[in-house]
């Protein structure tokens, strides 16, 4: 994954001409929006992939064959798909004509992310990757709720409240691509690069110092080093922190099973899981969520 400069500036580019062009189709009634399934609340215990999230999809090239727990989708040139937060899916990637290529907007709490993929292997392969802390996300979150309810009803006053949330969505995107954080663009790449990728990979249980390392091309015992230095944080209690307030968030506003919360933010192991939450939060997870 790439996140220089200059290369930043070109997925920003990409992304805002993208979304620019979804905006005018929106507005000339010609987009077409896939939404896969029926909203999920509930994360799927133990499932290979899945996001604590919504995801959205911006096809501009290629298709995406997505399989789903009850149906195949192909996610064609100029579509948008939602896959709503705890549904499990795996996605393929083939050409059609062009090159594949696709745009993947993500949230959590207190970030968004946009990444630019192409084909490797037949799979989508991050080549893009930039991260903005905006204080926008819920108002985001309430979008792609409304979206899905409101996609799901019938007769015209559905479809007139879908292009209208879907134009706020979009338009709410593009107001966030200015919004850079500025405190990231201060520190040292690499710490900046870790915060990212700890961002976009939090239920990934291979996440740890030495994998990060790996991502990022330098040795643990440095990263974790430069890391403390700049921001006087041990990784690894950074990253243990981050699943937790993904793990709060959960438990406040799912059902989901409390063992399934610390599958989803990276914990394989339900005592564990507990064990770190309770120092972070000094709560059980069953208390923090009475």
């Amino acid at each position: 994954m790439i996140f220089n400069a200059k290369s930043g500036s070109l997925l920003v580019e990409k992304c805002r001409k993208e979304l620019v062009r979804q905006l005018n189709k929106v507005e000339k009634n010609r987009f077409i929006l896939n939404i896969p399934g029926h909203q999920n609340k509930k994360i799927i215990d133990k499932y290979p992939h899945f996001h604590l999230f919504p995801e959205v999809f911006l096809q501009i090239s290629g298709i995406t064959e997505m399989s789903l727990p009850a149906e195949n989708i192909s996610l064609r040139p100029g579509s948008i798909t939602i896959v709503p937060r705890g549904m499990p899916h795996a996605e393929t990637a083939r050409p059609l004509g062009k090159p594949f290529l696709n745009i993947v907007i993500a949230f959590r709490q207190n970030a968004i992310s946009f990444h630019l993929a192409e084909e490797k292997g037949n799979k989508p392969h991050v080549t893009l990757l930039e991260v903005f802390e905006t204080p926008l996300t819920g108002r985001v979150n309430e979008y792609l709720e409304g979206i899905i309810d409101a996609a799901g009803s019938k007769g015209k006053s559905g479809k007139m409240i879908t292009k209208g949330l879907l134009s706020g969505y979009l338009a709410t995107l593009l107001n966030i691509l200015e919004g850079k954080s500025k405190e990231w663009e201060k520190e040292h790449d690499k710490v900046t690069r870790c915060k990212k990728l700890i961002i976009s990979n939090l239920s990934d249980n291979r996440l740890n110092v030495k994998k990060l390392a790996e991502w990022i091309g330098c040795a643990p015992d440095y990263l974790s080093y430069l890391f403390h230095k700049e921001t006087n944080i041990r990784l690894i209690d950074y990253i243990n922190c981050e699943r937790v307030y993904s793990a709060q968030y959960l438990l406040a506003t799912t059902e989901s099973k409390i063992a399934a919360v610390g599958w989803a933010c990276g914990y394989r192991d339900p005592a564990y899981f507990a064990r770190i939450f309770k120092k972070i939060s000094k709560k059980t997870p069953k208390e923090y969520r009475n």
